[in-house]
């Protein structure tokens, strides 16, 4: 049974005299339960009653699921978001009743909301979501409202709705494409349990494992987005049991292999296909890569324009350097390294595929001379976590995964533990040797 509050929890909450919640009840002015003698409160309905006063109308505001990114739930339109709110940030301090509200300007011109009430223990801090000041009251009077519930120990009030419905509300898919709106966009999110997902990927049989994966981890993302938005989800889906095993790619080029390849590649995805081989770089990096980029013997990476969104460092070789003086010849005119025709390339799938299918390399993919770089700095013996960080990956387990281990690396790891010594250990020796001896081994019987 929900947790009920008393007459003075009550006023505590809504800042005013104990007697004054008892007049309320006489006016039948406050929702309120009469067990016996006593009078007991639910805070939900004291909170939706309450707010529906003080709280400002607000079309579409969800803070709690308002997350901007690559990947994630996109921005929703200024126009709906804002409805009905003051379009111009005020400045100055304020005190309403759950906190005090202040503004600061950032050197961007960028007006910046802050809630705090220390009375209840909020310390100042940034109101993230709110873009005016009757956002800013929404958010501060959520966060209060959040405070007392903790308190008393009451959970917030979970909401039901469709898979399909909360993806078309909060305008976002989380990369949930396919087929999985198609099976489970008419299931309520409390609804879609272990057993729903496990039925899922029978039904998906035939399809990749890599895609299924896939669509599985954008499912427990939006999961995870609606239980942060207060809305009823399945917490015990055990993810690891619905995950198939990953399938990853372990092509690696050979030397004979990539000889073929260049004499059939056009003349301006050579300098690309180099780069690639030497450098590890993703498509979309060489892609973006300006001559301004290219300092001191150095490819410096731009934080925007890597996937982990980190500055990348990558030293230029001799054979790469040699292309990039010729390239510099011909077109260092443009902000652009690789160019065709002046404009910047966007895509060479067409190009790349047929020329591998020309060289008789049928199914390689232009990702794979990363595979590549990654394999032959293993073989020539630089450390996984150099290679790591030449390709810009988060982790060395993600490193694991495009480096080609054959059988024969192991046998030359293992006999680089030979001491080379000027006169070999001679079987007689081994025989004198203490440590070749045979121990006497006796038992005792009890």
């Amino acid at each position: 049974m929900k947790k009920l509050l008393k007459a003075k929890e009550v006023a505590e909450y809504l800042h005013c005299h104990e007697q004054t919640i008892y007049d309320l009840v006489k006016r039948k002015a406050i929702p309120h339960i009469r067990i016996g003698t006593s009078l007991r409160f639910n805070l939900d309905e004291i909170i939706e009653q309450h707010r529906q006063n003080v709280q400002p109308k607000i079309t579409n505001y969800q803070p709690p699921i308002a997350v901007v990114g690559i990947g994630k739930i996109q921005k929703r339109e200024e126009s709906k978001m804002r409805k009905g709110c003051s379009s111009k940030p005020k400045k100055g301090k304020w005190n309403i009743e759950s906190g005090t509200i202040t503004t600061q300007v950032t050197s961007k011109g960028v007006t910046r909301y802050y809630g705090e009430n220390y009375k209840v223990g909020m310390g100042l801090k940034v109101l993230k979501y709110a873009r005016n000041f009757d956002e800013a009251v929404f958010e501060l009077n959520d966060r209060y409202d959040n405070v007392y519930r903790a308190k008393y120990g009451i959970a917030q009030k979970q909401k039901r709705i469709r898979l399909g419905e909360f993806v078309k509300e909060n305008m976002t898919d989380q990369g949930l494409r396919g087929k999985v709106l198609e099976f489970l966009g008419d299931k309520w999110l409390d609804d879609i349990t272990e057993l729903e997902v496990l039925s899922y990927v029978l039904k998906r049989d035939g399809a990749k494992n890599n895609t299924i994966n896939n669509e599985l981890i954008a499912l427990r993302k939006t999961l995870n987005l609606a239980k942060r938005g207060h809305y009823s989800v399945d917490l015990e889906i055990r993810w690891g049991n619905c995950i198939r095993p990953s399938e990853f790619r372990d092509w690696v080029l050979s030397i004979e292999e990539e000889e073929r390849l260049m004499v059939e590649l056009a003349d301006h995805l050579k300098p690309i296909v180099i780069c690639a081989l030497n450098t590890g770089m993703r498509r979309g990096e060489i892609f973006s890569l300006k001559w301004k980029n290219i300092v001191d013997g150095k490819i410096v990476l731009e934080a925007r324009n890597t996937k982990t969104k980190k500055q990348r460092r990558i030293s230029i070789n001799s054979t790469l350097q040699q292309v990039f003086d010729i390239l510099k010849s011909r077109n260092g005119h443009t902000d652009f390294v690789f160019t065709y025709g002046g404009d910047r390339l966007k895509d060479i799938h067409n190009g790349f595929s047929k020329a591998c299918k020309r060289a008789n390399i049928e199914g390689f993919h232009f990702h794979d001379l990363r595979r590549t770089f990654a394999t032959r700095l293993m073989q020539n013996g630089v450390g996984i976590y150099t290679i790591s960080q030449l390709l810009g990956h988060a982790s060395v387990e993600m490193t694991q995964r495009y480096i080609n281990w054959q059988p024969e690396d192991g046998a030359e790891a293992v006999e680089s533990l030979v001491r080379k010594t000027s006169e070999p250990l001679s079987s007689s020796k081994m025989e004198k040797s203490e440590q070749f001896q045979t121990p006497m081994f006796t038992s005792r019987v009890s």
